[in-house]
Parts: C-alpha cells; sequence; structure tokens
C-alpha cells in the first residue's frame, strides 16, 4: 500500500552493520557492546507513517548507545518492559513501563540497558511536523524547539490511550500491507500521534492547548465551509481548513459546534459522501467501479464507506452505480 519499505533487521556481531541500518532509520550514533562483541545483536523491524518513523527495537544484550544533537528529529522511546537509564542533555531519565523517554532536538542523547530483555518502540518525528501541529493547535506561530521535559509520563488515562495508540501503529505499521501504510491514511495517524503527544507531553505550551479556547467567528467558519465544499483533494484534514480560515485548529472546532452543530471532520465527510453520490449517479458501471469512487472522496475503508453511504442514502453504493440512466 505504500512505497515506503518495511526495514526488518537481525543483526548480530556486526556493529557496523547494526548502525547503520539503525542510523538510516533514526540517527547517526555509537553503539558499545558492554557483554562483548561476540555477544552483541540489535533486532530492528520500522517503518514510515507519513512523516514519523516508528517500529521495535532491541539488543540482545547490554549495550551504550550515544548520540549528538538530533538536530531533525524529536524521539520517544516507549519502554514496555525492562529498564533504560537514558538522558537528554543533562536530564536524566530511568525509563520504563509508563514512564517513556523524550528527546529534544537540540540535545545529546545517551541510553544505557538491555542487561535485561527491554523492548522498546522507538519513535522518530521530524521537528518541522511537531511544530507545525502545535503551531496549527494554538493558531499562531511557535518557536522551536519545543522544551519538553525529558520523562513522559504515560500513566495517566490520556498517556495509556497515548501508548496504546503508539504500540498499535508499531505493530501495524510494519506489516507491508497495512492498512496504516496507505497514503490517505498515514497522514492523519501520524497527526494523531502528534497531536496526542502534544497533550500528554510536558512543555511550556501545555497549560495554553489545556486552556478553553474562543469560538471562531462566523465568517471564519463561512471561509471554511466554501474551501471544503470547493477543495478536491482526496485527503482534507482540520489543519487545512483551519489553515485556509486564518484560525487554529481548536478554534474551527468550537465554531463548527457552535454555529452548525458538527464537528469539521464530520462536515467533510458528509460533503465527500455526497461528492461520492454525485460521482455514482454519473459513473459508467463498466468503467468505473465503487472503490475508485470511493478512494477518489478519501474514503479509504470501503467497508465503512458502504456502510456511510446506506445510513445516508437508504441503498448500497453498489446499488446507486447500476442503476438505469
Amino acid at each position: 500500500m505504500s512505497s515506503s519499505p518495511v526495514v526488518d533487521a537481525d543483526i548480530g556481531g556486526d556493529i557496523d552493520e547494526a548502525r547503520s541500518v539503525a542510523g538510516a532509520l533514526y540517527y547517526p550514533h555509537h553503539v558499545t557492546p558492554l557483554a562483548g562483541v561476540h555477544r552483541f545483536r540489535m533486532r530492528v523491524r520500522a517503518a514510515s507513517v507519513g512523516p514519523v518513523v516508528l517500529g521495535w527495537l532491541s539488543y540482545a544484550n547490554e549495550v551504550e548507545v550515544r548520540t549528538g544533537p538530533l538536530d531533525s528529529a524529536y524521539q520517544v522511546n516507549a519502554v514496555l518492559a525492562g529498564r533504560l537509564r537514558t538522558a537528554s542533555g543533562e536530564e536524566e531519565v530511568l525509563a520504563a513501563p509508563g514512564t517513556a523517554a523524550l528527546y529534544r532536538p537540540d540535545r545529546d542523547t545517551v541510553m544505557h540497558g538491555w542487561n535485561e530483555p527491554c523492548p522498546m518502540v522507538a519513535v522518530k518525528i521530524p521537528h518541522t511536523a511537531l511544530e507545525h501541529e502545535l503551531s496549527e493547535q494554538l493558531g499562531r506561530s511557535v518557536p522551536g524547539p519545543i522544551a519538553f521535559r525529558t520523562a513522559l509520563d504515560l500513566r495517566s488515562d490520556a498517556g495509556r490511550q497515548w501508548s496504546a495508540l503508539l504500540q498499535t501503529l508499531a505493530d501495524h505499521v510494519t506489516d507491508a500491507d497495512a492498512l496504516a501504510r496507505h497514503p490517505m491514511i498515514a497522514p492523519h495517524l501520524a497527526r494523531s500521534l502528534l497531536a496526542g503527544l502534544l497533550i500528554v507531553a510536558d512543555h511550556p505550551y501545555r497549560a495554553e492547548l489545556d486552556a478553553p479556547v474562543r469560538a471562531a467567528h462566523p465568517p471564519a467558519v463561512a471561509q471554511a465551509l466554501t474551501f471544503i465544499e470547493e477543495s478536491t483533494e482526496p485527503v482534507l484534514t482540520v489543519a487545512d481548513v483551519a489553515a485556509h480560515a486564518g484560525v487554529g485548529v481548536r478554534a474551527l472546532q468550537q465554531g463548527f459546534r457552535r454555529t452548525l452543530g458538527t464537528s469539521p471532520t464530520r462536515y467533510v465527510r458528509e460533503v465527500r459522501l455526497r461528492r461520492a453520490h454525485q460521482d455514482l449517479l454519473a459513473a459508467d458501471p463498466a468503467v468505473t467501479g465503487v472503490a475508485e469512487i470511493a478512494l477518489r472522496w478519501g474514503f479509504a475503508h470501503l467497508g465503512r464507506f458502504a456502510e456511510r453511504y446506506r445510513q445516508a442514502y437508504g441503498v448500497p453504493p453498489s446499488d446507486t452505480l447500476r442503476q438505469p440512466r
């Protein structure tokens, strides 16, 4: 479903090869096997979902891993078992189940662990993507890097839910045929991961994100409606609409609820469903299929499209396509 390859490597004894493979996925680094080269083994299985690289990374025996400043990205390492002593700059963290490590792009990093089994989900997030997401949510530009606290608490309800999303994506994105890798799905999943991280992590903008937001005024909502109606892009996100209307994502969501009693996401879906209905009425079933029309309007899951279509129009989309012209 995606041109982005799945990297699946199990490398024993060859430190240079392990550095090359993991470095190409994540960052240049130095790895020191503390149990001897002959016992060294690295296992990595990772792929991209939108702009994000995520997957599973582990070593079979105790190692120390060091990088310089990450420069281009933030990194989250979520340990599912065992413990990992790690630091971002001078800020040290003992990463373990319930406490992940969140690394900033402007700091050196060090990891010391795997003297016991320590499966870990490793996530690389381009700094431009995360800082853009924060700007979209706030409705204004923010300077980077974001001053995250290195310890990422995943014990709250929101933290556990974000961790579950992370693990689910790591499981599915490394399946070459997974729906999560579809170019119409991956950007939405990546944005959910980024927005969730901004909600659960500690950083200077957290209180502003948690505070009530003023709803977008009716003129901005009207501008958003026009943009939605006129857009023919197969993937149209709330952030796209908000940017066109000149407001933040949360302000647009509040404006839609206050003005229309619905959300931007639901409104976009309703418009896209109407467009698909129009195309089904006009299409030649000998030339065009239901799946092609569904994908044209951003419905990557054909079963859900068919169910929503039936709810809206009372018949399956295939019946509309085959009806006499």
